[in-house]
């Protein structure tokens, strides 16, 4: 027969499973608080310029580029010198937008597609919108192709820039004049609060071939109460010579919400096979 002991170890033993089993179920009916993590990957629309493109990971080795801004020659995001007359477009309210659009810089492809790749300047002191311009190719003065083109980037600020495209497809041969001439604009009036940036790197990274790309990192960062919505980032790679070779506009999917960042990263393939290449970045929002 059982002794005294052994019967009272047994209750215990009860005792100790029942607790246990009371414990596990009041933790599965009071788990602790949700806590979500920070999305790292920003979900990105790109509007990819036909110059963009894929290389290989392994036919490609990074080169570091210097640090951003250190080697610009003058201020990229101003105007070219007053030599270049500037042109008033009529806006929507019977005033005029002061623009400058110097003759942009056209580069051939393999398959005879001539693209045209130019900056307008807003040279007076509201925010513009909706810019057209027309782009011509002449010989002798004479007109061989022409094409009416709007800028990609949503919104010049005072004083920047923005950059534009003309494609033709069949490019004319012998042309020896181009001309880039602003047609209108729209005054800008539903611009949200500044955003700011902050964490920008930019890497080249050459391919096999004398074909590389630019790499740009950077975080927008939304300071203020009020959602961002319509964000917008245009990019604009530059040669020594401030002759644009290349951009890229990003259209943000999503809004940066109050006090909120969103990191991206975008390659752009230069035109060019120089390697000593600078950019500016523009943010908007609406």
């Amino acid at each position: 027969m059982p002794n005294f002991w052994s019967i009272v170890g047994f209750f215990a033993f009860l005792a100790l499973v029942l607790i246990a089993t009371l414990m596990l179920l009041r933790l599965r009916q009071s788990p602790a608080d949700f806590m979500p993590l920070t999305p790292i990957k920003p979900l990105i629309t790109a509007y990819e310029t036909p110059f963009w493109g894929q290389i290989p990971a392994e036919t490609a080795y990074l080169t570091a580029f210097r640090q951003p801004g250190v080697h610009i020659r003058g201020n990229p995001t101003l105007a070219p010198p007053t030599k270049i007359s500037q042109e008033s477009v009529p806006i929507e309210d019977d005033s005029t937008a002061a623009l400058l659009a110097p003759a942009p810089i056209c580069y051939t492809s393999a398959n005879s597609t001539l693209m045209c790749l130019g900056r307008v300047f807003n040279m007076g002191d509201v925010p513009l919108s909706d810019v057209r311009l027309h782009v011509s190719l002449l010989e002798d003065r004479n007109l061989l192709a022409e094409q009416t083109v709007i800028s990609e980037q949503p919104i010049v600020m005072p004083g920047a820039f923005a950059p534009y495209r003309a494609l033709f497809k069949d490019a004319p041969l012998g042309y020896d004049e181009i001309q880039a001439q602003v047609l209108r604009a729209t005054l800008e009036a539903s611009l949200r609060p500044e955003l700011s940036v902050r964490d920008e790197s930019a890497t080249y990274i050459q391919g096999a071939s004398d074909i590389g790309r630019y790499e740009i990192q950077a975080t927008i960062v939304n300071p203020h109460a009020e959602p961002a919505e319509n964000v917008r980032v245009t990019v604009t790679v530059l040669n020594d010579d401030d002759e644009i070779v290349g951009y890229r506009v990003l259209a943000l999917s999503a809004p940066i919400v109050p006090n909120g960042i969103y990191p991206f990263m975008m390659d752009i393939i230069p035109l060019t096979t120089d390697t000593d290449l600078h950019y500016t970045l523009t943010v908007t929002a609406r």
